[in-house]
């Protein structure tokens, strides 16, 4: 016969807390404090139509949405919570090209595949505030002052996945000043002729 000490606490471990729909299986283990009580434990989910676990605690992910997962062993239970959705595919920014100083234009990030759970962001811009600035919105304000067009590269980092990144460049034109019309001549010949 084996005696075991009184099981304390049970901790849940798991190598992520998000589980793509593209590889839908995550691996949790459970471990009873003390190591030397039984680490017998059985695993439970709140949303079986989000994902199940098996007696392994193996959780397969079915559809998007959060789940909680808790592990019980010994009286004493431990819960940990998972986000299933998809994960981010690519990024790219789209909008205007170029901007009056002073104006303000809204870029848009286009994330793949549009079901990714992730929709976030975070922008910036490659020049000084005095030129321009970006919030988190994607909205880019040209500064004043310019005397000359400046390029400036406005990146979009994905707020899931640092790897996953996109540029774009905008131009900053400074306000018209003046107006010139140009002509091969000041008068029309009314035949037709040149």
């Amino acid at each position: 016969v084996t005696i075991r000490p009184v099981t304390t606490g049970l901790a849940i471990s798991a190598p992520r807390l998000t589980i793509d729909l593209a590889s839908p299986t995550l691996q949790l283990t459970a471990k009873c404090i003390p190591e030397d009580a039984s680490q017998q434990v059985a695993w439970s989910t709140s949303n079986k139509r989000i994902a199940t676990v098996d007696a392994n605690g193996v959780v397969t992910a079915l559809k998007a949405g959060t789940v909680t997962i808790t592990a019980d062993g010994s009286g004493r239970s431990a819960k940990i919570t998972l986000t299933v959705g998809s994960a981010v595919g690519t990024l790219e920014i789209r909008g205007a090209s170029a901007v009056a100083q002073g104006k303000t234009i809204t870029l848009n990030a286009v994330i793949t595949p549009a079901t990714a759970t992730n929709q976030k962001v975070i922008w910036s811009v490659d020049c000084g505030k005095d030129i321009a600035t970006i919030d988190r919105h994607g909205r880019l304000k040209a500064g004043k002052g310019l005397t000359a067009p400046v390029t400036i590269k406005v990146t979009a980092v994905s707020a899931e996945n640092s790897a996953i990144t996109a540029t774009r460049t905008v131009q900053i034109l400074p306000p018209v000043t003046t107006v010139a019309i140009s002509a091969p001549r000041n008068y029309i010949d009314v035949d037709g002729e040149d």
